[in-house]
């Protein structure tokens, strides 16, 4: 109290909170692996090979039900690391308040590292995934829950019980996507999990989707971080994802000198036959013109590019545009 009936106030921010566990120091939050849990993601995994049994007996007093867990799907990457979904089960037993049982399937991401089990790494594996399933659900994915698995050993020397071998400690952090830019009506995925389970064709995209998002770091990053800021200006937005452009055509064609427009103008006729379908700008020399005076304009401002420069309605069509162009181009990676 500095005055009378005046206090001060602190606000004390926690970045990660580690339940069942105590660390020491940072080095040692370190991880066999961890499951996270998204949203929507269990529409996207659409398997079912939970198997249960009813035992009951007229003599008897007692009811046995027991449930026996579908096997993980296991994705290898690089060598580096293990993908795996697995299926959890959460369950309620009756009580006297609740009359009624159930046991329900929850799927999540197992992720394991071969070389770096810090958190920090952990969460970057999990973005790149998070990433990949952003690109291909049409609704959003977002981190509903994540649990950290670890030695005893390794995570409290101090816990009461020294027979148990695992831990499993609940994280909370505060994870700087919260919604994303996603189509207002209903779309299907760009890819069905079916399919790819059925043609054992996941290992191969996954080992691509770490693949590419390594090589186009730039544009991954660009890409990804106007997707996640649906509040951004418009023009922000149409300046990351005409940045992103310019950098994916300096990567995949390995060419450094050549004029915006030429290179805007040549990833566009890559998918000129898509374009001349939902393209707003669907002419090649008009959308590369639109998208390098606005670029230049919003940039280094000209007075002379005034009037050339598409405002409003017809700028937020040329950013989805813009948009689809990227996504095309990332599928053909």
């Amino acid at each position: 109290l500095s005055y009378p009936y005046i206090f001060r106030k602190s606000w004390i921010e926690f970045q990660r909170i580690f339940i069942g566990a105590h660390f020491l120091l940072s080095e040692d939050i370190r991880f066999d692996c961890i499951w996270v849990t998204f949203s929507n993601f269990d529409k996207w995994v659409s398997f079912h090979d939970m198997h249960g049994k009813f035992f009951s007996k007229e003599d008897e007093k007692s009811i046995t039900i027991t449930y026996e867990k579908c096997s993980p799907i296991k994705v290898q990457i690089d060598n580096k690391y293990h993908v795996n979904i697995v299926v959890n089960l959460e369950g309620h037993i009756p009580t006297p308040q609740l009359w009624e049982g159930y046991i329900k399937e929850k799927r999540c991401i197992e992720l394991q590292s071969r070389i770096e089990k810090s958190f920090d790494e952990y969460l970057k594996l999990n973005g790149i995934i998070q990433n990949l399933l952003n690109f291909i659900i049409p609704n959003e994915v977002l981190i509903e829950s994540i649990e950290g698995i670890a030695e005893a050993s390794k995570s409290d020397l101090h816990t009461p019980n020294h027979s148990i071998k695992q831990q499993h400690i609940r994280i909370f952090y505060k994870s700087p996507i919260s919604n994303m830019i996603k189509p207002n009506t209903k779309s299907q995925p760009l890819l069905f999990f079916e399919e790819l389970k059925d043609s054992n064709q996941l290992e191969n995209y996954m080992d691509k989707w770490f693949e590419i998002s390594e090589r186009f770091k730039p544009v991954f990053d660009l890409y990804f971080g106007v997707m996640y800021n649906p509040k951004m200006y418009t023009e922000f937005q149409f300046l990351g994802l005409a940045q992103a452009l310019e950098s994916y055509h300096r990567i995949a064609k390995a060419q450094k000198r050549k004029w915006f427009f030429k290179r805007a103008k040549e990833v566009y006729e890559y998918y000129s036959e898509v374009a001349a379908v939902y393209f707003k700008f669907n002419d090649k020399e008009r959308f590369a013109t639109k998208v390098k005076d606005a670029r230049n304009y919003f940039s280094h401002w000209s007075e002379n590019l005034g009037n050339k420069v598409v405002q409003e309605k017809d700028l937020r069509l040329l950013t989805k545009d813009l948009q689809l162009l990227l996504q095309l181009c990332l599928l053909i990676e």
